[in-house]
């Protein structure tokens, strides 16, 4: 460079003290990969991200959960295994695309974690099913079936933590509640409230197989 007088030894001293400088940046740099690696590792191994927010369903940590909905009179089950739970009608109605719908409160009432469970069945007038199927079942009116429905866990009830999964089967914590929904695939045409009903009739709580209604608040 002109106007330059610096030795060749100068310049190979700068050059050295640069390459130090180059080298601890990427020490540096290496060291924050491997702590970011670590806390990936810790992030994967209990469930959480950086951001401490749930990552898997693996884990149940505390969450804030859903509001809790007035419901019904709640009924007791218990499964085959032992495993006790209480299913508590919340709502049925006509949803904005025209099928029919119920919600209800799941709880585990044990102290253990228990399968999780959505035994209720939406039952609707026959006058008002639109389904090419419509199933009746012993202990329900017989002006009233099942047709083909879709349920899907909401979430859980304030307070309550995540649904536990093991990769194959999900798990309800001890005590945990979750809001659930039942909706019809066909549409149903208007509806009152006595053309809606929330059963339980599955064999793992019901041995006899006739349906029980849960009340509606």
């Amino acid at each position: 460079m002109s106007g330059s007088h610096r030795s060749p030894g100068s310049r190979r001293k700068k050059q050295n003290r640069k390459g130090a400088v180059v080298a601890t940046v990427a020490l540096a740099g290496l060291l924050a990969v491997a702590a970011v690696g670590v806390g990936a590792y810790i992030a994967r191994e209990t469930g959480k991200d950086d951001d401490g927010k749930k990552s898997s369903v693996s884990v149940a940590p505390a969450a804030t959960g859903l509001a809790s909905p007035a419901s019904g009179e709640p009924m007791t089950l218990s499964d085959t295994e032992g495993n006790s739970y209480t299913i508590a009608a919340v709502d049925a109605g006509r949803d904005e695309n025209g099928r029919a719908y119920a919600e209800y409160v799941i709880a585990n009432t044990g102290d253990a974690q228990a399968p999780l469970e959505t035994p209720g069945d939406l039952f609707v007038s026959k006058t008002k099913s639109k389904a090419t199927a419509c199933m009746e079942q012993p202990g329900a009116p017989t002006t009233m079936c099942t047709p083909p429905n879709s349920t899907e866990v909401l979430g859980p009830l304030e307070g309550s933590p995540d649904i536990v999964s093991d990769g194959v089967d999900e798990y309800m914590p001890a005590h945990a509640e979750y809001l659930v929904r039942i909706t019809t695939d066909d549409e149903v045409d208007e509806l009152a409230a006595s053309d809606l009903g929330l059963y339980v009739w599955d064999v793992r709580f019901i041995k006899d197989r006739k349906a029980r209604l849960i009340p509606m608040p």
